[in-house]
C-alpha cells in the first residue's frame, strides 16, 4: 500500500515535470534569468514540494515536522547562494568573484549546519526516551 507521503511526493514530482514541459512549450531555455527561475521552480517542487505541503499541514509521519522545516530552510538558502554564485561567475568584476566565494561558503556552511542541527535534534530525541 502506498503511503500518504509517497503519494504527495509523486504529486510534487508530477508538478515539477509539468513545469519543465510548460517551459519547453514556451521555449524557455536553461540559461538566462527565466531559465534560472524555471530551474529553481522545478527543483524546488521536486526536492521540497512534498516537505512544504506536509510541514504546512503539520503531518508528523516518517519525518518530523521540525526536520521538514529545517530541510526547507536549507533548500532556500542553497537556492539563494547558488543564485549568488551564478551571478558572481557571470560578472567580470572583483565583486562578482567575492559574491561567488561568499555563495560557495554559504552552501558549505548550510550543509554542515543542517547535519549538526539534525544530529543535535536526534540526540535530544534519544535522550528524552
Amino acid at each position: 500500500m502506498v503511503s500518504r507521503e509517497t503519494t504527495i511526493q509523486i504529486g510534487a514530482g508530477v508538478l515539477a515535470v509539468l513545469v519543465l514541459l510548460a517551459a519547453a512549450a514556451f521555449d524557455v531555455g536553461i540559461s538566462g534569468p527565466a531559465g534560472f527561475l524555471v530551474q529553481v521552480l522545478w527543483l524546488g517542487l521536486a526536492m521540497g514540494g512534498a516537505h512544504l505541503y506536509l510541514a504546512v499541514r503539520n503531518h508528523d509521519g516518517t519525518v518530523p515536522v521540525g526536520t521538514r522545516w529545517r530541510f526547507l530552510a536549507a533548500l532556500v538558502l542553497h537556492f539563494i547562494a547558488i543564485g549568488a554564485i551564478v551571478i558572481g561567475l557571470h560578472s567580470e568584476t572583483t565583486i562578482g568573484y567575492v559574491v561567488s566565494a561568499v555563495g560557495s561558503a554559504v552552501v558549505v556552511a548550510t550543509i554542515v549546519g543542517y547535519f549538526v542541527f539534525e544530529a543535535i535534534d536526534g540526540y535530544r530525541a534519544s535522550r528524552s526516551e
